[in-house]
C-alpha cells in the first residue's frame, strides 16, 4: 500500500487542529456522562436512596465548590417503595441545580424524611 504524505507544515496544522479538539470531545464525555448519571443512577439501584443522595450531593460539591450542602436523611433501608425512589431522588437533584444555576446562595439544606399521611 502507498503512503501518502503531507507536506510538514500541514501534518503540524492538523495535529495542532486535533489537540485544540481533545479538551472540547473530553468535556462532552464528561458533559454525557454526568447526564446519563443523573437519569438512573446505578447506585441508586445497588445502594438504595440515601446513599445515592449522600453521593449525589458529594458530586455536587466537587462541581460547585462554593456550595456546601447540610445533609438530613432520616429514611431507613428499604423504607421507600422501589418504583418511587428515582422520582424521590429527582427531588433533591432539581432542587440543587437550581440552587447551582439560580441561587447566590453559599448553603442548602437537603432534608428526606418518610412520615405518616393521615387520611381527612
Amino acid at each position: 500500500m502507498q503512503r501518502i504524505q503531507a507536506p510538514n507544515n500541514k501534518v503540524s496544522e492538523a495535529i495542532r487542529s486535533l489537540q485544540q479538539f481533545v479538551p472540547t470531545l473530553q468535556r462532552s464525555v464528561e458533559e454525557t456522562r454526568a447526564i446519563y448519571t443523573g437519569l438512573r443512577p446505578r447506585i441508586l439501584e445497588e445502594m438504595g436512596l440515601v446513599p445515592t443522595v449522600q453521593w449525589f450531593c458529594r458530586e455536587f460539591e466537587e462541581l460547585y465548590p462554593k456550595h456546601h450542602i447540610e445533609l438530613d436523611l432520616d429514611l431507613k433501608k428499604g423504607a421507600t417503595a422501589e418504583d418511587l425512589r428515582v422520582v424521590i431522588f429527582r427531588i433533591p437533584q432539581e432542587a440543587l441545580k437550581n440552587v447551582a444555576k439560580h441561587s447566590k446562595a453559599e448553603w442548602a439544606d437537603v432534608s428526606l424524611r418518610k412520615t405518616a399521611f393521615l387520611p381527612s
